[in-house]
């Protein structure tokens, strides 16, 4: 027999739906840390190339 643990019980799916506002909310959220995210890797890589170029030039200096 299959019992529902939550029989009985009175909840209120109304809290559990997302609205458009909420959702627009995470969106934007989620835009700013994607940003933010990239411009870290950009640097990243920027900084990972400049130590190549240095490393190019040192290695023809010699």
């Amino acid at each position: 027999m299959i019992t529902n643990r939550y029989a009985g019980r009175d909840y209120d799916d109304q809290d559990m739906e997302a609205g458009f506002d909420d959702i627009m909310k995470k969106e934007r959220r989620s835009a700013r840390i994607a940003r933010k995210e990239n411009e870290m890797e950009a640097k990243l890589i920027a900084e990972e190339e400049e130590r190549e170029r240095q490393r190019k030039l040192r290695k023809l200096r010699r």
